[in-house]
């Protein structure tokens, strides 16, 4: 909480007011601005000068989280989502386990909606957050289900997004056999020869301006090589 000084100059006293109306970070960090030329720079400002600076830098990473989510969102039949910031994070359940409320309690925003029946989140859905100065893009996958490796639930598609992050997380609900959860989901991924806990070997795509790609370092990324990539080509819209 900021402590408003009572001696503030009527000018930076009317450019405050204008602050706590403000609706959006955009503006906020706007008005901040400028309420931090109007106000005093003096030895007992001081608290009041760090509590506003620290405030503005917090509005700062939070636009830029919302713009780097608003950049990834999913529209019309895309899937997949480009990686943006230094690192994708992705979070993979069954349905119904809680992912909403975590990517929402992570991006300190209702980034979705958090449904009362399974199967809510039907597409990926894009947050963003900042943790110790780095921008994480966090991506909620739809719910994996028994022979979602197989195509059932979107399962292919799924698993086309999956080998982008950097991070797999992996959401439980404790309240519903959290260790058949987690045999489900490593099962699933193995079947659609996604490796866990190998490191990142990141392949690449080159376009050659024809319509075809050059592909480096597949046979790293995928157990099946190329195979795996032309895998995730096909789902790709």
């Amino acid at each position: 909480m900021i402590i408003i000084p009572l001696n503030l100059p009527p000018e930076a006293q009317i450019a405050w007011g204008k602050y706590t109306e403000a609706k959006t970070n955009e503006n906020k960090v706007k008005l901040m601005e400028n309420y931090l030329k109007l106000v005093p720079h003096h030895k007992g400002m001081g608290k009041h000068l760090a509590q506003c600076k620290t405030k503005l830098a917090k509005l700062k990473s939070d636009l830029q989280a919302e713009k780097l989510a608003a950049k990834s969102r999913i529209t019309g039949e895309r899937w997949m989502v480009p990686k943006e910031g230094d690192a994708q994070i992705a979070l993979i359940g069954i349905p119904g386990c809680g992912k909403s409320a975590l990517l929402n309690y992570i991006c300190e925003r209702e980034v979705t909606e958090e449904g009362e029946f399974p199967f809510t989140t039907l597409k990926p859905t894009v947050g963003a957050a900042y943790a110790n100065g780095s921008l994480l893009q966090i991506i909620e996958l739809p719910g994996i289900i028994e022979k979602a490796s197989e195509g059932a639930n979107n399962g292919p598609r799924i698993f086309a997004q999956a080998p982008y992050a950097d991070l797999i997380v992996f959401v439980l609900d404790l309240h519903e056999k959290p260790v058949n959860q987690l045999e489900l989901l490593i099962d699933e991924l193995q079947k659609a020869k996604i490796k866990l806990n190998e490191g990142h070997n990141n392949f690449i795509f080159n376009r050659t301006g024809k319509g075809g790609h050059i592909i480096v370092g597949a046979e790293k990324y995928f157990e099946s090589g190329l195979s795996g990539v032309k895998s995730v080509l096909h789902h790709i819209n």
